[in-house]
């Protein structure tokens, strides 16, 4: 069935009407000129397109040659495809949706053009365009519903296929522009491949690839590449599934029994398209418009034998489509053309002064061509190969590569250095192994063994450490000296003023403390730790692995002749002990302890500069540590202890939930730390994957400060980080003993959960930790307790009706907040004016309901004045979500 606007075609020419009050059917605009410029000299209603005014015009001024005219619509069409026919003399074209479906702009003899389009259900717009250059005026517009008659088969292929973007917009602007050229830097060009005078698989960085193309569809070429590219995989496979201003190249052999003059060939694009044959362009359109069928036709001849065919089409936006029929006076078969590879080859060297490859640089190679590598080093002495990579593999040299693909073959060079060793002093001992020369980057296990009446003392020149044992990496030329002492050593202690927490690491030679305290009369006490009392005892005697505390009023400085130990085996009772390090480093993060899991790490040492403790997860010589255990057990210090699988699995640390952390600071910028938290898995109790211990004070003395969390566990009553069960109620009640001056209490609680109210309640006061974040305390004992509480968070947000309603002279508007969000309140009249914006910033998510959190309003507008009587809407807006109500001022 054929339609025209409802109705079928005519060409009655009858005269124009006189210019309409309002357009209701097709609105005609006609000009005096051919190019449709400047101001119409006729407008009016148009029932239908379709006229043969012959050699007249169509009246009302209009000219009967050299004039053009313009006809739009919007028509309602059910869901399906068209077949739209247009028909001119002189240009005509037709527009769908401000899409070109058919037509050409161009001097013709009453040609008619037809276009496929496919429609969704709903008011498309269609507009004609004619211009009219002397003798017969013609034109007219109808369409079908289905397919267009498709005149040839589609040919289908497969065809060989190429894509390449444009310089800019694709499209009719890309027409003309060779974008094969551009892609390979131009080693191929449309002329090239045109006349078949290529060689090579590739377009910069895509190959040739055979594929068919569907006989419909208006976006066939898409369609192809989508289903298509992960099967070709390489670079195809990275293309998008919806590709915009590319050129898509297609070529395909027509094979002619015998010569063929004025060939029909039909054509259909979206958008622009351009023909060879044989090297010769034989069609261009440079237009950008839809296609779904056949669209332009032209002839062509065929020799006898092979033809190439080469297809542009130029893609400016959306679809993406090609349709190409021959209809030949005889049968003619279609075959994909084979284009023989090339390949480059790219050699070269890692580093660059280690070597080069022979060949050097980038050559090309046909297809299957085996090609000798070989590696040569620069300079023997201080490089050598090491292997190839890249698209080579081994470290045989030289080696054979055949050339299937583009290949980049990288020769790695190895930096080598020389490393030599010695002892000293002389004799005193040996290093295993003696020297070599090694790849950089090798580690290097090195071993030194005392002669005997020598102990290892240390490494130096390219190494250092304590430990007889070392590795080393050879990232240069290196020369590692083993230095050995005699079995005793005389150590210097540097004190501070105040207490210093010491060990020795090894046998004192003289074990009684007066040899030490006799040195200086800076240096009052020396104190240790008593295991059975659990208490603080004057030193009596000076014993390896134990730690001493010592008292000195200034500073100054004492010495101790040990002999050094590198390991021991301590006994720990149940709680505090305190310990002292052998002569070296231990690893304390997993102590070596019988039974296992009996100690908690980290140690703690006392720092004499910041007069508080600080964790230790390595325990060093000289110094003394705390350390908690929560049986009695032994501890095996020993820096090379070989890794023991543990009897018991170790207890992982777990991360709360969120922390709180508290700093409270005394005279002279004395600092202690405490933590609170929450975790799902913690006790009321003790933790020992969360809570931490706070280590006995120093002896004799106060601290200008000290803070902890009282706990009531049998070995222990302090701790220093607290971590509670989560709750929507918690509380933490924390000591802070400030003998002399005040402290200061200082907090960051921004990094809570916003859902958190937290509360501190002092000896007098009771204080919102969101809002201050400092608090002064006076000097004495305060028991303080910290309470969070968790507020509701709604699911969802959501715009209350406002209370009171009808209200006069205020008013509160309640809301549920999700996420937390920047809120906006927006109050509008009846007319839609705005009347009031209530900025109330960033709020976080929660329920604001109560007169204390809604939002208020005075009833006055952004002037201050009292606003009328009447019904208003309020609008909120919180980050994405936006709600409207109705509220009513009565006075």
């Amino acid at each position: 069935m054929v339609l025209y606007n409802g109705t079928p075609p005519n060409s009655d020419g009858k005269p124009a009407t006189p210019p309409p009050t309002s357009i209701t059917e097709w609105k005609g605009e006609y000009w005096n000129n051919q190019t449709l410029s400047g101001n119409p000299i006729l407008v009016r209603n148009d029932d239908k397109v379709d006229f043969d005014w012959g050699n007249g015009g169509p009246g009302g001024g209009v000219p009967n040659d050299h004039f053009s005219a313009r006809w739009t619509r919007q028509l309602y069409f059910t869901a399906g495809h068209y077949c739209f026919h247009v028909l001119g003399d002189d240009g005509v074209r037709l527009y769908v949706d401000n899409n070109h479906v058919a037509g050409e702009w161009k001097d013709q003899s009453g040609i008619e053009y037809t276009g496929g389009r496919e429609l969704t259900e709903g008011h498309h717009s269609l507009k004609v365009e004619y211009y009219e250059n002397g003798g017969d005026a013609k034109v007219a517009l109808w369409w079908d519903i289905g397919t267009c008659p498709t005149g040839p088969e589609k040919i289908k292929g497969p065809w060989l296929w190429m894509i390449a973007p444009t310089d800019g917009p694709g499209g009719a602007v890309a027409t003309d522009a060779d974008q094969l050229a551009k892609a390979s830097g131009g080693a191929i060009t449309e002329e090239m491949v045109a006349r078949n005078d290529i060689r090579g698989d590739r377009v910069g960085n895509l190959t040739w690839v055979e594929a068919e193309i569907s006989a419909t569809g208006i976006n066939n070429i898409q369609d192809m590449i989508n289903q298509h590219k992960a099967a070709w995989g390489g670079d195809w496979a990275n293309l998008p599934g919806d590709i915009n201003d590319h050129s898509a190249y297609a070529l395909i052999i027509i094979e002619s029994s015998y010569v063929q003059s004025e060939v029909t060939a039909r054509i259909g694009s979206d958008d622009s398209i351009k023909v060879w044959l044989n090297g010769q362009v034989v069609h261009k359109n440079a237009v950008d418009r839809g296609a779904g069928d056949f669209q332009d036709t032209f002839k062509m001849n065929l020799n006898a034998g092979d033809n190439l065919l080469l297809v542009k089409v130029s893609e400016h936006g959306g679809d993406w489509s090609m349709f190409v029929g021959i209809q030949a006076q005889a049968d003619f078969k279609t075959k994909t053309p084979v284009i023989h590879p090339i390949y480059s080859l790219t050699t070269s060297a890692n580093p660059p002064e280690g070597g080069n490859v022979d060949p050097s640089g980038t050559h090309t190679y046909d297809a299957g061509t085996q090609v000798l590598l070989t590696a040569n080093p620069i300079d023997s002495t201080k490089y050598r190969f090491k292997h190839w990579s890249g698209d080579a593999s081994g470290s045989d040299n030289p080696i054979t590569i055949t050339m299937d693909k583009d290949k980049k073959v990288i020769a790695n060079f190895i930096r080598i250095y020389p490393l030599t060793t010695s002892v000293s002093p002389s004799g005193s001992g040996r290093v295993s192994p003696s020297g070599g020369t090694y790849d950089e980057g090798t580690t290097v296990s090195l071993t030194a063994a005392p002669s005997p009446n020598y102990r290892f003392y240390h490494w130096s020149g390219d190494a250092s450490g304590t430990s007889p044992t070392i590795t080393i990496t050879m990232d240069k030329d290196k020369s590692v000296i083993a230095n050995f002492k005699n079995l005793s050593e005389i150590l210097t202690f540097d004190l501070k003023p105040g207490w210093s927490l010491i060990s020795f690491p090894g046998t004192p030679v003289n074990p009684n403390p007066d040899s030490l305290t006799s040195q200086s009369s800076q240096i009052q006490r020396l104190f240790t730790w008593d295991l059975e009392r659990f208490a603080f005892r004057k030193a009596d005697k000076l014993e390896f692995g134990k730690g001493y505390w010592v008292l000195s009023l200034d500073k100054t400085s004492f010495t101790v002749e040990v002999i050094p130990t590198s390991e021991c085996v301590l006994s720990l009772k149940a709680g505090w002990n305190l310990i002292g390090s052998p002569n070296a480093t231990i690893d304390f993060t997993n102590p070596q302890d019988n039974p296992d899991g009996s100690v908690l790490p980290p140690a703690r040492f006392y720092d004499p500069d910041k007069f508080t403790y600080t964790r230790a997860n390595q325990l060093e010589p000289t110094k003394g540590y705390w350390v908690i255990a929560l049986q009695d057990c032994t501890l095996t210090l020993k820096s090379s202890a070989p890794p023991v699988a543990p009897s018991i699995p170790p207890v992982a640390a777990l991360t709360p939930a969120w922390t709180l952390p508290i700093k409270v600071t005394g005279e002279a910028d004395i600092t202690q730390y405490l933590t609170l938290g929450a975790h799902a898995q913690a006790t009321e109790g003790f933790d020992r994957n969360l809570d931490e211990i706070a280590p006995p004070p120093v002896p004799q003395g106060m601290l200008p400060v000290q803070a902890y969390f009282p706990n009531n566990h049998p070995l222990f009553s302090r701790l220093t980080t607290d971590i509670k069960p989560l709750a929507e109620a918690m509380s933490w009640r924390f000591q802070v003993e400030i003998p002399e001056k005040p402290a200061t209490l200082s907090w960051d609680a921004s990094n809570l959960p916003g859902n958190l109210t937290v509360i501190l309640d002092t000896d007098t006061d009771k204080i919102d930790m969101r809002t201050l974040s400092i608090y002064l305390l006076p000097a004495g004992t305060h028991q303080l307790t910290v309470t969070i509480v968790s507020r509701v968070i709604p699911k969802v947000s959501k715009l209350l009706q406002n209370y009171p309603n009808p209200f006069n002279p205020e008013t509160w508007i309640p809301y549920n907040l999700a996420p937390s969000a920047v809120v906006t309140i927006k109050i509008y009249d009846v007319t839609g004016q705005l009347v009031k914006t209530l900025h109330l910033g960033q709020k976080e998510a929660g329920v604001y309901q109560e007169k204390s959190s809604a939002a208020y309003w005075n009833g006055t507008n952004d002037a201050g004045e009292k606003v009328a009587s009447g019904v208003y809407f309020y609008t909120l807006e919180g980050g994405s979500f936006r709600a409207t109500k109705k509220l009513m001022v009565l006075k």
